[in-house]
Protein backbone atom coordinates (compact mmCIF):
# COMPACT_ATOMS: atom_id res chain seq x y z
CA UNK A 1 0.00 0.00 0.00
CA UNK A 2 2.54 2.58 0.65
CA UNK A 3 4.17 1.82 -2.93
CA UNK A 4 0.57 2.59 -3.80
CA UNK A 5 0.55 5.54 -1.80
CA UNK A 6 3.72 6.52 -3.25
CA UNK A 7 2.95 5.99 -7.26
CA UNK A 8 -0.54 7.72 -6.51
CA UNK A 9 1.51 10.73 -4.73
CA UNK A 10 4.30 10.99 -7.40
CA UNK A 11 1.37 10.88 -10.16
CA UNK A 12 -0.64 13.77 -8.13
CA UNK A 13 2.77 15.58 -8.17
CA UNK A 14 3.96 15.30 -11.84
CA UNK A 15 0.23 16.17 -12.56
CA UNK A 16 0.67 19.46 -10.49
CA UNK A 17 3.72 20.00 -11.84
CA UNK A 18 2.48 19.72 -15.59
CA UNK A 19 -0.30 22.17 -15.09
CA UNK A 20 1.86 24.36 -13.49
CA UNK A 21 4.48 23.96 -16.46
CA UNK A 22 1.43 24.29 -18.57
CA UNK A 23 0.45 28.03 -17.09
CA UNK A 24 3.88 28.55 -17.07
CA UNK A 25 4.30 28.14 -20.97
CA UNK A 26 0.87 29.48 -21.73
CA UNK A 27 2.16 32.56 -19.49
CA UNK A 28 5.16 32.73 -21.39
CA UNK A 29 3.76 32.34 -24.32
CA UNK A 30 1.40 35.16 -23.55
CA UNK A 31 4.37 37.26 -22.03
CA UNK A 32 6.22 36.80 -25.73
CA UNK A 33 2.62 37.89 -27.41
CA UNK A 34 2.47 40.69 -25.64
CA UNK A 35 6.22 41.77 -26.05
CA UNK A 36 6.26 41.16 -29.69
CA UNK A 37 3.02 43.30 -29.54
CA UNK A 38 5.01 46.27 -27.79
CA UNK A 39 7.79 46.01 -29.97
CA UNK A 40 5.52 46.34 -33.19
CA UNK A 41 3.61 49.42 -31.68
CA UNK A 42 7.10 50.95 -30.99
CA UNK A 43 8.18 50.07 -34.25
CA UNK A 44 5.14 51.12 -36.18
CA UNK A 45 5.05 54.49 -33.76
CA UNK A 46 8.57 55.13 -34.61
CA UNK A 47 7.63 54.59 -38.41
CA UNK A 48 4.99 56.92 -38.42
CA UNK A 49 7.32 59.22 -36.30
CA UNK A 50 9.90 58.97 -39.74
CA UNK A 51 7.23 59.53 -41.84
CA UNK A 52 6.28 62.58 -40.36
CA UNK A 53 9.41 63.95 -40.03
CA UNK A 54 10.20 63.41 -43.81
CA UNK A 55 7.11 65.04 -44.65
CA UNK A 56 7.75 67.69 -43.07
CA UNK A 57 11.25 67.83 -44.08
CA UNK A 58 10.26 67.07 -47.97
CA UNK A 59 7.80 70.58 -47.47
CA UNK A 60 10.47 72.52 -45.99
CA UNK A 61 12.79 71.63 -48.98
CA UNK A 62 10.14 72.12 -51.75
CA UNK A 63 9.49 75.49 -50.51
CA UNK A 64 12.79 76.81 -50.25
CA UNK A 65 13.44 75.21 -53.84
CA UNK A 66 10.12 76.44 -55.36
CA UNK A 67 11.18 79.92 -53.43
CA UNK A 68 14.47 80.17 -55.19
CA UNK A 69 12.45 78.81 -58.25
CA UNK A 70 10.01 81.86 -57.89
CA UNK A 71 12.98 84.36 -57.02
CA UNK A 72 14.68 83.36 -60.22
CA UNK A 73 12.24 83.56 -62.81
CA UNK A 74 11.26 86.90 -61.16
CA UNK A 75 15.04 88.05 -61.63
CA UNK A 76 14.73 86.44 -65.26
CA UNK A 77 11.51 88.68 -66.03
CA UNK A 78 13.08 91.87 -64.27
CA UNK A 79 15.93 91.25 -66.46
CA UNK A 80 14.27 90.89 -69.85
CA UNK A 81 12.33 93.99 -69.06
CA UNK A 82 15.55 95.71 -68.49
CA UNK A 83 17.07 94.45 -71.45
CA UNK A 84 13.82 95.71 -73.07
CA UNK A 85 14.01 99.00 -72.09
CA UNK A 86 17.79 99.28 -72.88
CA UNK A 87 17.34 98.21 -75.85
CA UNK A 88 14.30 100.83 -77.14
CA UNK A 89 16.45 103.45 -75.00
CA UNK A 90 19.63 102.70 -77.31
CA UNK A 91 16.72 102.70 -80.40
CA UNK A 92 15.51 106.51 -79.29
CA UNK A 93 19.35 107.60 -78.83
CA UNK A 94 20.16 106.25 -82.29
CA UNK A 95 17.23 107.87 -84.22
CA UNK A 96 18.32 111.14 -81.93
CA UNK A 97 22.07 110.73 -82.72
CA UNK A 98 20.50 110.76 -86.88
CA UNK A 99 18.30 113.87 -86.05
CA UNK A 100 21.32 115.54 -85.01
CA UNK A 101 24.09 114.56 -87.53
CA UNK A 102 21.60 115.58 -90.09
CA UNK A 103 20.92 118.96 -88.01
CA UNK A 104 25.02 119.29 -87.65
CA UNK A 105 24.87 118.77 -91.75
CA UNK A 106 22.26 121.15 -91.86
CA UNK A 107 24.75 123.93 -90.14
CA UNK A 108 27.60 123.19 -90.94
CA UNK A 109 28.01 124.92 -94.96
CA UNK A 110 26.40 128.09 -92.89
CA UNK A 111 28.71 127.93 -90.16
CA UNK A 112 31.22 127.89 -93.34
CA UNK A 113 29.89 130.25 -94.89
CA UNK A 114 30.05 132.70 -91.97
CA UNK A 115 33.33 131.78 -90.64
CA UNK A 116 35.03 132.29 -94.98
CA UNK A 117 32.80 135.87 -94.23
CA UNK A 118 34.25 136.69 -91.13
CA UNK A 119 37.88 136.04 -92.16
CA UNK A 120 37.65 138.16 -95.32
CA UNK A 121 36.04 140.71 -93.01
CA UNK A 122 39.34 140.61 -90.63
CA UNK A 123 41.09 140.98 -93.41
CA UNK A 124 39.54 144.40 -94.63
CA UNK A 125 39.57 145.38 -91.11
CA UNK A 126 43.88 144.97 -91.56
CA UNK A 127 43.85 146.41 -94.39
CA UNK A 128 41.65 149.63 -93.09
CA UNK A 129 43.97 149.84 -90.68
CA UNK A 130 46.90 149.93 -92.49
CA UNK A 131 45.45 152.30 -95.04
CA UNK A 132 44.65 154.46 -91.64
CA UNK A 133 47.51 154.07 -90.50
CA UNK A 134 49.57 154.87 -94.10
CA UNK A 135 47.39 158.45 -93.69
Amino acid sequence: KTSEGFEERLQQFRQRCESRLDCLRADLQLRGKVDIHEMEERKNLHINELMQNHEVAFRQMKDYYNRITRDNLELIRDLKNEVKEMKARAEQNQREMSVKAQENKGLKRPLENRLRRVRALQLQLKDRQKDGMSL
